[in-house]
């Protein structure tokens, strides 16, 4: 029998009652909801044996706590980097039935200029607000209203950067790391980001 892809241990001495990591569920959360939605007759994807003979029974372990983690991520005002791909991508899905390819990566990209675009002119509304220029048509009603359409507009620019980064099989969060801390080099500045504050 193979070995168990979460603790790397085989299944007859796998214990069931080991923590599980996010990274461990998120490693093969979609293999498990594959395996729990369509119950493959051949075997499971995650187990060697077909789903209904597994007698590790860590299956349904897994598969209702990536269930619990995914609600509680949905809903939890701390946003990660994880928590945001997952349900972006899911999102995208109503509006891109083919997948996120039905887009090419410079359409994604240009849906995300679009939206920085539009932070700019919220910015610049929010500029004239400051100054007392005078303003008619589609304007903020005040300054605070004129800061909530800048925010609006900057988590539509990240929601397109990391669906942009989905196209292309890459990390947003990782991305981030990697610039912020190389730059934190380059001008040796002590400020970090740690790896896990990419997830």
């Amino acid at each position: 029998m193979s070995d168990c892809p979460i603790h790397g241990q085989s299944w007859c001495t796998c214990k069931q009652d080991q923590p599980l990591s996010t990274d461990q569920i998120n490693a093969t959360a979609s293999k498990i909801l594959l395996c729990a939605e369509y119950r493959h007759a051949d075997g499971c994807n995650v187990h060697s044996p077909k789903l209904g003979l597994c007698s590790c029974g860590l299956e349904t372990k897994m598969r209702d706590e990536i269930y619990t983690l995914r609600e509680r991520l949905k809903h939890d005002e701390s946003l990660s980097f994880n928590a945001l791909r997952s349900v972006n991508v899911e999102r995208a899905m109503r509006w891109h039935p083919g997948g996120l390819e039905d887009w090419s990566v410079n359409d994604w990209l240009l849906a995300f200029g679009g939206e920085a675009g539009e932070a700019l002119n919220a910015g610049k509304k929010h500029r004239r607000i400051l100054s007392s220029i005078q303003q008619h048509g589609n304007v903020p009603a005040g300054l605070q209203d004129a800061e909530e359409k800048i925010m609006e507009e900057l988590a539509d620019a990240v929601i397109y950067a990391d669906l942009c980064a989905a196209r292309l099989g890459k990390s947003l969060g990782e991305a981030v790391v990697k610039k912020f801390n190389a730059i934190s080099v380059r001008e040796g500045f002590p400020e970090r980001i740690c790896k896990e504050a990419s997830e």
